[in-house]
């Protein structure tokens, strides 16, 4: 149950049930045994598949948050067209005979370490954006379909990352607030939680919990605590009762 708490500071305390956002695998093989023609239409089919769908999030964010928020999903779309031409893809299909997913892969990830070895932290930043495109396209060369989590109760979303294509179909009365292990506050990530009014963290150093039910997020001092007990709780105003003996 989640707890109210004091009217002093209402966004700088979060306490509540936590979700840990636990993405499904798309680690690649690396060789296929279809031919190239093979591999390359199941890459073009994905990337229909996930145009639909990032078209649709545009579509939301036009809705609901505005032309800038929508102008993030037109780069995406514009990112994973040049990311499903881009000739070392074209290479690795056809003169090493890698999968799709592989290739992929391998590309956007050298692509995103270049942008994070830039010196602009909003450059930095669109690394993110590159491993959300990537992941979403070789999930759905490997399920058929893009990434979307659910969130059926109002929790505290932890995670290492969130990417923007993750946010954008995860409901607002149901998140209390994000809590990132990595990210930057210059992310279109943070830029969407921005927008939505959603309290989040960003680089918090924390241990994923294994047995945890609920956490307090400390937003001024960068800090969660999971499994608060009375004493940490009690100075930001969130009644928690001590449990029967």
């Amino acid at each position: 149950m989640v707890q109210d708490i004091e009217q002093t500071a209402p966004t700088q305390v979060i306490y509540g049930p936590i979700f840990i956002l636990n993405r499904p695998s798309v680690s690649p093989i690396k060789y296929t045994s279809l031919t190239y023609e093979e591999e390359h239409s199941r890459l073009v089919q994905a990337q229909k598949i996930l145009t639909d769908h990032l078209n649709s999030l545009r579509c939301s964010a036009e809705r609901e948050l505005g032309s800038y928020c929508a102008s993030i999903f037109e780069a995406h779309i514009t990112l994973l067209q040049e990311l499903t031409l881009e000739a070392q893809v074209m290479a690795l299909l056809e003169q090493e005979h890698t999968t799709a997913e592989y290739a992929i892969a391998k590309t956007a990830a050298a692509f995103s370490q270049l942008f994070e070895q830039l010196d602009s932290p909003y450059m930095q930043a669109r690394g993110a954006d590159i491993q959300d495109i990537s992941y979403q396209l070789c999930h759905t060369l490997h399920y058929g379909c893009p990434y979307v989590p659910t969130l059926k109760s109002p929790s505290l979303l932890i995670a290492e990352e969130l990417y923007p294509s993750e946010l954008m179909v995860l409901s607002c009365l149901n998140l209390l607030g994000v809590v990132c292990q990595h990210g930057s506050v210059e992310s279109h990530t943070a830029q969407l939680l921005q927008h939505k009014k959603i309290p989040f963290c960003m680089g918090v150093p924390f241990d994923f919990p294994t047995i945890a039910t609920d956490a307090l997020l400390d937003i001024a001092n960068n800090r969660i605590s999971f499994d608060p007990d009375v004493e940490q709780c009690h100075p930001f105003g969130v009644n928690k009762t001590m449990p029967d003996v």
